[in-house]
């Protein structure tokens, strides 16, 4: 294993509300929280990007006593306002196989359910380093329908190519919708004018379909396919796919938009309020299986995508572990915005406790 150090784009900066909280000794509600989405104007807030750490392994340990691997999102100070990245990653690649991950990661959802805006990530990053698709050795196989895009951050008018390195699998899991985002996808409260004297202006209420899932997170399974055209269902928007009697709605922005993605409901007590649990990506060579659950014999069906709706990978990957601070522009119709979440007063803290490779 190694430190993970994120790539960090400029872009995903947040002009974050100057506010510490404890989320989980305290009592933070979602009526503070819309207090502080409310009453904080832009020229009051802090321009911040997600951090990685600024010392060798300072977030990240290596426990020989326990057998473990700890890391952990520092807290932040008054005048030290930082949402720091962090994780591991594999030193060894592998290309097909069940990577399972047994891991105690940091609770998501406080007493009131509100987010404290990380995102726990088990993935699979293809070997050579992200960002570059010069790793001659580890291509994927060749898309023969127009190609993949060329680059990960290139936008729509990339250029096309026959090969290219960049692969992904992930499990990103954090608070959002269950249902695939539109163009007319509506907004998850009301707009509104913050009035000191009229609560119900700025105490929003969220919408009932969302407080159905108030208790829950997102389980997001994601794969990065580089927009090939080749599977004979390749499609945007949303549409249903369904495996062993499961049915899920696989979503994907547009036909250029490099990844689709599934997404299951899950409750973040079950998931991440316990000792430890089991998350697994099954990757063959025509399918991708995501799997959870408490324990290794007990693992159930997240997550689904194949060959004929999407590319599955056939290079050499590795397996990382993170704890991130997503850009919330990213998952429409999130209940919480990063840049309305205070900063963390303490830890946030993961371990993990065992990988295998099958």
């Amino acid at each position: 294993m190694a430190q993970f150090i994120h790539y960090i784009d400029e872009s995903s900066q947040f002009n974050n509300v100057p506010v510490i909280v404890d989320f989980f000794n305290g009592n933070f509600t979602k009526e503070e929280y819309n207090w502080l989405r409310a009453f904080y104007g832009p020229e009051d807030r802090i321009k911040v990007v997600p951090q990685t750490p600024k010392v060798p392994c300072e977030t990240i340990l290596s426990d020989s006593v326990e057998d473990k691997i700890v890391i952990r999102n520092p807290k932040s100070t008054y005048g030290n306002w930082q949402k720091q990245n962090v994780g591991m990653i594999t030193r060894h690649g592998f290309t097909y196989g069940k990577f399972t991950v047994k891991a105690n990661l940091t609770e998501l959802l406080n007493y009131d359910n509100v987010w404290n805006g990380i995102t726990n990530a088990i993935w699979l990053i293809y070997q050579g380093g992200r960002g570059s698709n010069e790793t001659g050795w580890n291509l994927r196989r060749p898309c023969r329908e127009k190609g993949y895009m060329k680059t990960y951050w290139g936008g729509r008018f990339d250029e096309r190519v026959e090969r290219v390195a960049y692969s992904e699998i992930d499990f990103e899991i954090l608070k959002t919708v269950p249902y695939c985002p539109s163009s007319k996808f509506p907004p998850v409260y009301s707009n509104y004018e913050a009035h000191t004297n009229k609560v119900r202006d700025w105490d929003t209420e969220l919408p009932e379909d969302v407080l159905e899932h108030d208790a829950d997170i997102a389980v997001c399974c994601t794969n990065w396919d580089m927009a090939c055209w080749e599977p004979k269902n390749f499609s945007a928007g949303c549409h249903e796919v369904t495996h062993n009697g499961k049915t899920y709605l696989a979503h994907r922005w547009e036909d250029c938009y490099r990844a689709v993605t599934t997404k299951y409901m899950a409750p973040d007590d079950d998931v991440f309020g316990r000792d430890y649990f089991y998350f697994q990506i099954d990757l063959q060579p025509d399918k991708i299986i995501w799997r959870i659950g408490p324990e290794k014999d007990m693992l159930y069906e997240v997550g689904y995508i194949d060959q004929t709706i999407s590319m599955i990978p056939g290079n050499q990957m590795l397996l990382i572990v993170t704890q991130e601070f997503h850009n919330t522009g990213w998952w429409p119709g999130s209940p919480y915005h990063t840049e309305n979440i205070p900063f963390p007063a303490e830890d946030y803290v993961g371990e993990i406790l065992e990988i295998t490779v099958e």
